[in-house]
């Protein structure tokens, strides 16, 4: 599915069957909107996983939802709120707008995205 078409106001709900998952399974894969902004965007979960569950990683401009190596997942909803903080220098953003327009990402770095999703298992 892609997040394209969700509203991020509402909650995503996703159900998965427990034995079905391995840590090495990408439960959700984040990508910014904007190809100026891949590998420039850091995606942190905000609370809901206190136990430490759940991880984040990213490699080659694709951040994903996994689970954590170390924890023992129990049956259950989870609900996660994840973030997007872009992660541009005052340098690097400068040098991009030479290369492109002067204000070519003006209004596109200032919102933080939030989501809620919750992780049924069963």
């Amino acid at each position: 599915m892609s997040l394209a078409s969700v509203d991020i106001e509402d909650t995503l709900h996703i159900h998965l069957n427990i034995s079905d998952l391995s840590n090495h399974d990408h439960i959700l894969e984040f990508t910014p909107a904007l190809s100026a902004l891949s590998d420039h965007v850091r995606y942190s979960i905000d609370y809901g996983n206190e136990e430490g569950y759940f991880k984040i990683n990213q490699r080659e401009g694709v951040s994903y939802l996994h689970l954590s190596k170390k924890k023992a997942l129990l049956s259950g909803a989870y609900s996660l709120q994840i973030s997007s903080v872009p992660t541009y220098r005052k340098k690097e953003l400068a040098e991009l707008e030479d290369r492109h327009d002067k204000d070519y990402l003006t209004g596109q770095l200032g919102d933080i995205l939030k989501m809620r999703v919750q992780i049924v298992l069963h």
